[in-house]
């Protein structure tokens, strides 16, 4: 894994595409795993590239948040999609924000609220919310995946 700090430049065009700004003089790195990217802000596993996209990490989710559309699934769905199984129909409890087909959303833990993974919608809000069946949330990181386990060490290069 190569671990390299981006420079002023590269901070700006990041502030670009992440839902925050980072500003000038922060300590930001890019992990080039084998798995993928993972922009670390502040020691901290913030953000993943998927498919070209940035997405947030679960750890920035619990530590920072983020307004984004979220759906809460019961504790039969919980330890399915700890586990990194996408999100059915029938698990979801209820549904929060408004999204497209393909978004980002934050599955959630139905009792606590607790992040969970982060997937992107099979369908729209509304043909979600009207669906009986079928898998909802296609999940691109959850709990304990390899970006879950990633211990950067802050300021170092690896």
């Amino acid at each position: 894994m190569k671990q390299r700090r981006l420079s002023n430049k590269e901070l700006r065009q990041l502030d670009e595409v992440i839902p925050i700004k980072i500003g000038k003089g922060r300590e930001v790195f890019e992990l080039d795993h084998p798995k993928g990217k993972v922009y670390i802000i502040e020691g901290l596993p913030a953000f993943f590239e998927y498919e070209g996209k940035l997405y947030p990490t679960l750890q920035f989710l619990l530590d920072v948040g983020l307004d984004a559309p979220a759906v809460y699934v019961d504790k039969g769905a919980i330890p399915y999609v700890a586990k990194g199984a996408d999100v059915m129909r029938p698990g979801i409890q209820h549904v929060e924000g408004d999204f497209k087909k393909h978004d980002l959303v934050i599955v959630r833990d139905g009792k606590h609220g607790q992040p969970l993974a982060v997937g992107l919608s099979h369908l729209n809000k509304e043909a979600l919310v009207e669906s009986k069946k079928g898998k909802m949330i296609k999940v691109i990181h959850h709990i304990n995946d390899w970006i879950w386990r990633l211990k950067p060490t802050r300021g170092a290069s690896r």
